[in-house]
């Protein structure tokens, strides 16, 4: 799982965002498999944390629009021959 990438999703029944933001626990295993990037989602949209060498988690992440992270996962997937 080096270098690999965590998309994760959650929704209240109502359908809108919630927050899937992983606990410092689950954060710290992400990081021992070499996972560097989480994207979450957070209430109306959707965030990035990246993980540094030193520190488990940087503690800070950036809100983007979801259109904006639907655009990067669909680059990644061309990039990497996926559909």
């Amino acid at each position: 799982l080096t270098s690999c990438t965590a998309y994760l999703y959650r929704s209240h029944k109502d359908g809108s965002l919630a927050i899937s933001r992983p606990c410092s626990g689950c954060m710290s295993l992400l990081r021992a498999v070499g996972i560097r990037r989480v994207f979450f989602t957070v209430e109306g949209g959707y965030a990035v944390e990246e993980f540094s060498e030193r520190n488990i988690s940087s503690g800070d992440w950036i809100t983007y629009p979801k259109q904006v992270i639907f655009t990067y996962i669909n680059k990644l997937l061309t990039k990497k021959g996926g559909t």
